[in-house]
Order: C-alpha cells, then sequence, then structure tokens
C-alpha cells in the first residue's frame, strides 16, 4: 500500500446540491483507498484487501462492508459527491479512492427501499443496495453487513437516494 501516504480519514461536506438547495447537506468522514475493481460514484464497497475497496456481490464478503464511493482519481481526487455524479466512474483498478464511513451521502438501491430502512450490499448487481434484515439471529440475519440507513426512501431499481452511512 506504499501508493497512499499521510492521512487517511478525512473529513467532507457538500453545503448545496447541483441546483444550490441546501435544504439537506451531505458530508462526513472518508476513507482514502484504492479501488480494486472499477468503482462508480454511489457504489456501496467492503474491504478487499490491506488498503483496497471493492464492490462485490458474495454476501459472505459483505461482512467487510466498509461505506460508499463518493470520488477519486477520475474526479481529481476531490470528494464531491453529488446526485448528478452518482453512476459515474470514480476509480479503475489500483487508482485512489475516497469511501464514505460515516455520513450522508447518495447510494444506488436495487429494489425499492423504505426510508429508515437498514441498507446493505445488493448480491445482483455490483454496488447496489438493498434492504438489510435485522435479527437477533446472526446468522440468519444480514448482522454485520449493514452499510446504513436509508435517509429517504428509494422507488425502486436504480434510483438515486440518500443514506445514512453508520456501519453495524
Amino acid at each position: 500500500m506504499a501508493q497512499i501516504r499521510g492521512l487517511t480519514v478525512l473529513p467532507w461536506i457538500l453545503a448545496s446540491d447541483e441546483g444550490g438547495d441546501s435544504e439537506i447537506a451531505s458530508g462526513g468522514l472518508v476513507l482514502r483507498a484504492l479501488a480494486g475493481n472499477t468503482l462508480k460514484v454511489g457504489d456501496a464497497v467492503i474491504l478487499t484487501a490491506n488498503g483496497t475497496v471493492s464492490s462485490d456481490l458474495v454476501t459472505g464478503n459483505h461482512l467487510k462492508a466498509c461505506g460508499i464511493v463518493l470520488g477519486g482519481r477520475n474526479f481529481g481526487r476531490n470528494m464531491i459527491q453529488r446526485k448528478n455524479d452518482v453512476g459515474q466512474v470514480a476509480a479503475l483498478v489500483n487508482q485512489e479512492v475516497f469511501v464514505c464511513i460515516t455520513g450522508l451521502c447518495y447510494g444506488v438501491a436495487q429494489a425499492a427501499i423504505a426510508q429508515g430502512a437498514y441498507v446493505r450490499p445488493d448480491v445482483t448487481t455490483l454496488g447496489r443496495l438493498l434492504t438489510g434484515t435485522v435479527t437477533t439471529d446472526v446468522a440468519a440475519g444480514d448482522t454485520g453487513k449493514m452499510i446504513g440507513k436509508a435517509w429517504e426512501s428509494a422507488a425502486g431499481a436504480a434510483s438515486v437516494f440518500l443514506v445514512l452511512v453508520s456501519l453495524q
């Protein structure tokens, strides 16, 4: 991991969206890492190696969930996540990528998600989120796989929505 030196957890805030709306500002703490595969803004990612994050479909690997991509090399190494940026390539393999590890940022739903529902990485489409199941039976539920909670509802597949990232 010699390519990444210095501060690795940085604060960020976006006070208004692309239309100038400042009612809901996004922001939080960001982890700087290397992309293990091509990552897009809004992708849910897991830790895959020392300092490397990837989107992944294997449910067992989701126990290493670590956040949502905000930006990276393709964004001039900036952490500027606006709703219109979601889906744009943030970083290619082995390039620098920024991941929201706690805070409010945009994610992409795989299906309809209710406001306040726990969300976890999807198992059918890379980088997307789906509703997580919380249960006291760790083996049966999604305990340890949660990215956070839906700050707002998502209408269905490919819907962009705000996520309160709080790893659990």
